[in-house]
């Protein structure tokens, strides 16, 4: 399962500016399909069972937190890369860190830009699973949710 998660570096990201406007959009999106996360984490309860539609009980199977950082005026976070981050064998989770480049920051972000750093990150994770002897990534239920998010962006205007 996957989640997205955003940092920005300054106070100019308005609702309205292009790549805050696209990554908010993509976080409700990828939530809205994908449905809530229910159970606990390291800073306590998720979001409480819903009664109908789709869930994800963290720490049930492999997931990944995708977290977009976005440079500003009060933090850079320096040159565009894709990263892992921190894997927890606990909940089953590793996260993943992209760093915007400024072209996308100055172009307000695109969706095909969103949806491939994604799909990356996907990679990413499916391979630390492996390597850590986990349970293996779902990566053909992540994409399936990725190409949602996908047609949904698009049909919002993205």
């Amino acid at each position: 399962m996957i989640s997205i998660g955003t940092i920005y570096g300054g106070p100019e990201f308005s609702p309205s500016s292009g790549i805050k406007n696209l990554l908010e959009s993509t976080v409700k999106t990828l939530r809205k399909i994908r449905g809530p996360w229910v159970g606990n984490d390291d800073y306590g309860p998720c979001d409480s069972r819903p009664e109908s539609g789709p869930f994800f009980v963290k720490g049930s199977a492999p997931s990944l937190n995708v977290v977009f950082s976005v440079s500003g005026s009060v933090a850079d976070f320096g040159v565009a890369k894709i990263e892992v981050g921190r894997f927890s064998r606990k909940n089953q989770a590793v996260s993943v860190s992209v760093i915007v480049s400024g072209e996308e920051v100055t172009s307000g972000g695109s969706v095909d830009f969103v949806i491939s750093a994604l799909e990356k990150s996907i990679q990413i994770a499916s391979e630390v699973f492996k390597k850590k002897k986990n349970d293996p990534f779902d990566i053909e239920k992540a994409t399936s949710l990725l190409n949602q998010t996908r047609e949904s962006l698009i049909e919002q205007g993205f």
